[in-house]
């Protein structure tokens, strides 16, 4: 009795909205040319990652939904290179950057579990770098000049009727950006540090679903 209550059925038409929030981490993807324009070996270290939006849906069969929304995401990272200088320092430049995300994608429910995925759409709001020199006392802090990214993203998790037309949905999701969304340097100082970044994420996420009709 536990279990079957604990399912959600849609219909065929249903629209359903949901705000939705995720914690995570981010790993940065860089294509790194070196600091001399030689072979690299900086440690790329991964951040937090939080994300705030809502997902809506619409369910052409009672299993199938198309879904999209907006989301505002938080990814922060870090590239390292130790010995920078030859003297045992390591300097690093740090990546605190949100982005407006819009997913398009489907998703696939059957019983209480859902697996879906998709591509999404990203545009910077905020990129901020801030450089950590050996040696050189303060950071130095600027905004890269970045641009619009596509990646994709894959969910999977469980969905758990709370109400006649609420359920709470818990899943993974892992997102990874398919083009860089910064290729060209902002600090001349920086020349030769990397060719490209991306940003990969996992995160857990939850929403709660309201069902419109």
């Amino acid at each position: 009795m536990i279990s079957t209550s604990s399912l959600f059925a849609y219909s065929a038409g249903s629209v359903v909205v949901a705000p939705e929030l995720g914690i995570g981490f981010t790993y940065p993807q860089a294509s790194l040319v070196g600091k001399d324009n030689a072979d690299d070996d900086a440690n790329q270290n991964m951040g937090l990652y939080w994300s705030l939006g809502f997902t809506g849906s619409y369910f052409f069969t009672e299993n199938l939904a198309l879904i999209s929304g907006l989301t505002l995401e938080h990814n922060s990272s870090e590239l390292e290179w130790k010995d920078a200088n030859g003297a045992g320092d390591k300097f690093t430049v740090e990546f605190d950057q949100y982005r407006l995300v819009l997913p398009i994608g489907a998703r696939f429910h059957y019983s209480m579990f859902m697996v879906g995925g998709g591509l999404h759409l990203s545009t910077i709001v905020s990129n901020k770098a801030t450089f950590n020199w050996p040696g050189a006392g303060d950071d130095e802090t600027g905004h890269l000049h970045a641009k619009a990214a596509l990646g994709f993203f894959i969910d999977a998790g469980v969905d758990i009727k709370t109400a006649d037309k609420n359920s709470l949905l818990v899943f993974l999701r892992f997102k990874d950006d398919l083009t860089y969304f910064f290729r060209d340097r902002d600090f001349a100082d920086s020349e030769g540090l990397f060719g490209g970044l991306r940003n990969l994420s996992l995160s857990l996420n939850a929403s709660y679903s309201f069902q419109m009709n």
